[in-house]
């Protein structure tokens, strides 16, 4: 009584007085249903369950009650998606926007079919959507426009939509039958090629976003880093910019533009900010990743080097000619035609110095292989790696 006679507004009184309260608004609601009342009902509720925004059973039954009550105050073009999983079930508000949008023959936009996908309680999000949950969301709805320009047409289900409520009090049992316009609103609970049809695209989005998603998890403070913004897909570089990438780009550029060495520890030092005295594999393919997002190439190649540089010998910075994502997609004849190069690299050093007949028996190999201009533009930077550094007492293993 206490609690009531002071405005039912101090959060410091034991929830449990507060549900007594609540009770009676959601009898007058569901057993009543008075309809004069209802709107105001709903924003009670609503406020109510931000006094105990950290109380679980609040967010539940009341987050429940407004879920289905919402519709008696709330007009169906002021609901918004929901990007929360919230229990087991489809959230009746949203069954009901999306419902009443395929009744009136509108095509669903990306972020209703987002919302649909990560509600769904059949779905999968693995740890990409997860860990990088911004970048996952933009890169759906990238990827959804660009395959349904006008949104997504879905098939009007037979099945009308009912709600089911049980009462917090566990008193009694209420229904609601929603309709638009006067209509029955299609029940969407039951249907399977939207859902498909965006765990297909989710797939492919959290797909190309593993690689940001393994180095975060690497690096938990790493987001917004160098490295980090270059993992992104290139399609999310203008949603999320970094003024640290147009720096490395334009140090990148000088590089080249200069012949292309560079001490392999100021190219991590770049990327990563420091550097140590021995620098791993994982880090070198990491820096090529980064480097070939941004249109360069790294040689050697670290995922088919036969050595790796030490961190104060020089590397070889080179432009691709474009972007590239995966730079571990190349083809037989590449592989083959490195392994080559390698080999016969360590053959002309045997004596201590390159003869140019030498040199230029190794630079024809380059140009005779059947390459992609791409593959072509490694192949000859990884050419230049070897005659200029590969020290003659090294031995061709891997």
């Amino acid at each position: 009584m206490e609690w009531l006679a002071t405005g039912r507004s101090d959060a410091s009184y034991n929830p449990g007085y507060m549900f007594l309260y609540f009770y009676g608004l959601e009898r007058r609601f569901f057993v009543d249903q008075s309809n004069e009342d209802a709107k105001e009902i709903v924003q009670e509720v609503r406020r109510l369950q931000s006094l105990y925004p950290d109380n679980h059973s609040v967010r539940r039954y009341l987050g429940e009650f407004l879920d289905i009550a919402m519709i008696a105050e709330t007009d169906l073009d002021a609901i918004e998606p929901i990007f929360e999983k919230q229990g087991w079930e489809l959230p009746f508000s949203l069954k009901y926007a999306i419902g009443a949008q395929i009744d009136k023959g509108e095509n669903l936009t990306a972020d209703w079919l987002l919302s649909w996908f990560i509600c769904h309680p059949e779905t999968n999000l693995r740890t990409p959507a997860t860990r990088c949950r911004d970048e996952f969301a933009a890169l759906f709805r990238m990827r959804f426009d660009r395959r349904f320009p006008d949104g997504l047409k879905v098939t009007k289900p037979r099945k009308s939509l009912t709600a089911s409520y049980r009462a917090a009090s566990s008193e009694f049992q209420g229904s609601a039958n929603p309709t638009v316009d006067g209509k029955p609103v299609p029940d969407i609970s039951g249907l399977r090629k939207p859902v498909e049809i965006a765990q297909e695209l989710a797939d492919e989005v959290m797909n190309d976003l593993d690689k940001l998603s393994r180095f975060l998890g690497r690096n938990p403070d790493g987001r917004g880093s160098v490295e980090a913004h270059a993992l992104l897909p290139s399609e999310l570089w203008d949603a999320f910019p970094s003024e640290e990438m147009d720096h490395l780009k334009s140090w990148a550029s000088d590089i080249v533009d200069r012949g292309g060495l560079v001490p392999l520890e100021e190219v991590i030092g770049r990327l990563e900010g420091e550097t140590n005295e021995k620098i791993g594999k994982r880090q070198m393919t990491g820096a090529a990743d980064a480097l070939a997002r941004l249109g360069f190439g790294l040689a050697p190649d670290p995922r088919f080097a036969l050595r790796s540089p030490k961190a104060e010998e020089p590397v070889v910075l080179f432009s691709l000619g474009e972007p590239i994502e995966r730079l571990e997609e190349v083809s037989d004849s590449y592989r083959s035609a490195l392994i080559e190069l390698a080999l016969g690299s360590f053959v002309v050093h045997a004596d201590g110095r390159i003869a140019e007949p030498e040199r230029r028996a190794l630079e024809d190999q380059v140009s005779a292989a059947t390459l992609s201009d791409q593959e072509r533009r490694r192949l000859r930077a990884n050419l230049e790696w070897f005659l200029g550094r590969v020290d003659k007492r090294d031995s061709p293993r891997a």
